[in-house]
């Protein structure tokens, strides 16, 4: 493994701080729901906060399809490879080297693609001092090109294999908020009979880490009748994540609180909703002959 820089190198996010998006940014637009501001379930676009991604390169070879299993590289299996160009850490999520897209070298920060990934480092492999998509031309590099393809329909040349993964560090103490909504409508209080869904997500609309758990309660009059315990999954996916709310009771109005427990130090955070039960049908009168309670005839 090997540093692209010695040179210790922190975030450098100040600059560009204002590009963060936020599940109060102006500009807010969230797909599943009709809130200006909060959970979503879905991508808020570029700058996306509280994400880091790490690259670990080695030396190594290309991949190929060896059709007839001699292992090595023939020249018909010659288009039939992964071509690799230089490692990169890409910072905005692209899968892209954003510096070198057309768009972004005409004009660095003239997108919110091209901000997010302005900072992008890439690991020179042949020290020539600019990002290259070893693609001049693409063959495939490896230690199974034969001498006599070498530099004909393949090469003996290593490249930089590379893996990465993405880290997401969640805001911490009361940077997180509770969406409850019908469909796609916002609300603030629960009916019996409707389903909901409740939206968690930090600041940055990221999901809590794996681990945490999500505890609904209820109290007055109201009762849960859905799942009262979630579990959150391991995953790096955009967007916070949902649990299903659904409410009874005795007729009487109530609340209902959802709780989520960080992993880890991070303290407890709650917020607590309007709730509505009905009131459970009257008793049926046996002297009503449409009751279906009264004596049958003998």
């Amino acid at each position: 493994m090997q540093w692209n820089s010695q040179d210790p190198r922190g975030p450098s996010l100040n600059e560009g701080r204002e590009a963060v998006r936020t599940i109060y940014s102006s500009g807010y637009n969230c797909p599943s729901h009709n809130g200006s501001s909060g959970a979503c379930p879905d991508d808020l676009g570029y700058t996306r906060g509280g994400r880091s991604t790490i690259l670990v390169t080695a030396i190594g070879q290309e991949t190929f399809v060896d059709g007839n299993g001699n292992g090595i590289m023939d020249p018909d299996e010659k288009d039939r490879f992964d071509n690799l160009p230089e490692a990169f850490v890409d910072n905005n999520e692209d899968g892209a080297y954003t510096p070198a897209l057309p768009a972004c070298v005409s004009s660095p920060t003239g997108s919110a693609q091209c901000l997010a990934g302005f900072e992008e480092q890439f690991t020179d492999f042949n020290s020539n001092g600019r990002y290259d998509l070893n693609d001049d031309p693409a063959v495939y590099n490896g230690l199974l090109c034969p001498p006599e393809g070498d530099g004909v329909w393949c090469s003996r040349e290593l490249v930089n294999v590379r893996g990465s993964t993405l880290l997401i560090l969640s805001a911490g103490n009361d940077n997180w908020d509770i969406l409850l909504v019908r469909g796609s409508t916002v609300v603030d209080s629960t009916t019996e009979g409707v389903t909901y869904t409740a939206y968690i997500a930090d600041l940055f609309n990221n999901r809590p880490p794996a681990g945490s758990t999500v505890e609904v309660s209820a109290g007055g009059g109201c009762e849960i009748i859905s799942e009262t315990s979630f579990d959150v999954a391991n995953s790096t996916a955009r967007g916070g994540i949902g649990i299903t709310v659904e409410t009874g009771g005795d007729g009487e109005a109530g609340t209902i609180s959802i709780t989520l427990n960080p992993k880890g130090d991070a303290a407890s955070y709650t917020e607590t909703f309007k709730c509505q039960s009905n009131p459970p049908p009257p008793p049926e009168d046996p002297n009503d002959p449409d009751s279906g309670l009264g004596l049958g005839g003998g």
